[in-house]
């Protein structure tokens, strides 16, 4: 008995099951890292979902597609371009998946509380 246990001395300890962050990165491919940038996203904008359903509703009727009829404003939150880039978007907002465009509303309105939305905020 007493050599088995000096025998299993001598083997490598069994990994852990828990990963590192750089094995976890490396196994993460874009989709992966899309999912993770998503459920960060949607747990940040949980405490605001009510306001931004109504919000939605009174802006674009819920629709996250919708255009302005001048063109000029896109999205459920009826961004306008240079809004959108600021608070890190791209393209327009009317391209833009649901918790993208909530997450940007929501930065929106931290930095400039609810004055963007002068009728729905």
């Amino acid at each position: 008995m007493a050599q088995f246990v000096a025998a299993m001395a001598l083997v490598a300890p069994i990994p852990s099951p828990v990963m590192s962050p750089a094995v976890l990165k490396l196994e993460c491919d874009g989709a992966c890292q899309r999912r993770v940038i998503n459920d960060r996203r949607r747990a940040a904008i949980r405490p605001y979902r009510v306001w931004l359903r109504n919000l939605r509703q009174c802006e674009a009727t819920g629709n996250y597609r919708a255009v302005s009829p001048s063109g000029l404003y896109t999205g459920a939150y009826q961004f306008d371009d240079q809004t959108w880039r600021s608070v890190g978007g791209s393209g327009r907002a009317m391209h833009a998946g649901k918790v993208e465009q909530d997450w940007r509303a929501v930065l929106l309105r931290k930095r400039r509380g609810v004055a963007p939305w002068p009728v729905c905020g």
